[in-house]
């Protein structure tokens, strides 16, 4: 009896994510600080915990810069556990031309705390990625300007997540959308 040979697999890249070289966060400043340019909308999705002292560096820069942030993350958190596997939207407009595109901060519930080996919650995360493309799909459907999903490599690191897997999520929930990803600093 022959041994069947199974073919290697062969990784190929999603075709609707961007990878470039930089720093998220002077991505997100220098969008707060045009005075004039595109009205692009950016999204930008982040992983965190029901506990505060959890969050990742990135996460932290980001509050640091917008307050707001921070006060409403808290109030979300303190609803508990009901928020467990949702998202936050928030909007913040350019702080020297309203007329510039928004800038969304999709802050998805999806980690455990950090005493698990693997805080990221692949379930939970699925979750809030679909919502937020069903956010997004229908910001474009009811308006002339588009949402761009742009970020980090969010869930990985202190979340514990893999990117690999992580990335076929991306292009599972996310297929239909635009998607840049930022790696290097945060």
């Amino acid at each position: 009896m022959a041994i069947p040979v199974y073919k290697k697999y062969h990784y190929s890249k999603p075709n609707n994510i961007a990878y470039i070289k930089g720093d998220i966060i002077d991505v997100i400043v220098s969008k707060i600080n045009t005075k004039s340019g595109s009205s692009q909308n950016l999204l930008i999705p982040e992983c965190f915990s029901l506990e505060p002292k959890d969050d990742t560096r990135l996460s932290s820069r980001i509050q640091q810069i917008f307050p707001q942030i921070k006060i409403n993350l808290d109030m979300y958190r303190s609803s508990g556990s009901k928020n467990y596997g949702t998202v936050q939207f928030l909007e913040v407009f350019n702080i020297h031309n309203k007329n510039l595109g928004k800038i969304i901060f999709a802050n998805m519930i999806c980690k455990k705390n950090q005493k698990y080996s693997r805080p990221l919650d692949y379930i939970a995360l699925a979750k809030t990625m679909e919502m937020i493309s069903s956010y997004i799909i229908s910001h474009n459907k009811n308006n002339e300007e588009t949402v761009d999903i742009v970020g980090s490599k969010f869930g990985t690191g202190k979340s514990g997540g893999e990117w690999s897997f992580i990335e076929k999520m991306i292009e599972d929930a996310w297929s239909d959308l635009s998607v840049q990803i930022y790696y290097g600093q945060s």
